[in-house]
């Protein structure tokens, strides 16, 4: 039983590191999009235009690390496929929910 319930513990803590990895994500985006409109906003009212470039130092970083946690979330969920969804049986979110990504992009 003592396997078992540090299974569990390890699902939860790597689920926990996934919903905190997609606060981050979506946080991210939100701060990209609000900082891209105000800069955008600042060079329509003036007359610098290479504030028009300004945008392009915010969305590149930003994607960058974007692209982090998405890459990271991969990995969680495939660590969670690949050595905990085997070992107890009701734990195949993961696995199901990659069915049906690949299901969708498949039509």
């Amino acid at each position: 039983m003592k396997a078992h319930d540090n299974v569990i513990k390890e699902y939860e803590d790597i689920r926990g590191e996934i919903k905190q990895k997609i606060e981050l994500h979506n946080s991210l985006i939100m701060f990209m999009i609000t900082t891209v409109v105000a800069v955008l906003a600042f060079a329509v009212q003036g007359d610098n235009s290479i504030l028009y470039l300004l945008p392009f130092g915010i969305i590149i970083p930003t994607s960058m690390r974007i692209t982090y946690y998405r890459t990271a979330m991969a990995k969680l969920s495939a660590y969670i496929i690949v050595y905990i969804e085997n070992k107890i049986k009701g734990l195949n979110w993961e696995t199901r929910n990659n069915k049906l990504i690949n299901s969708v992009h498949n039509k």
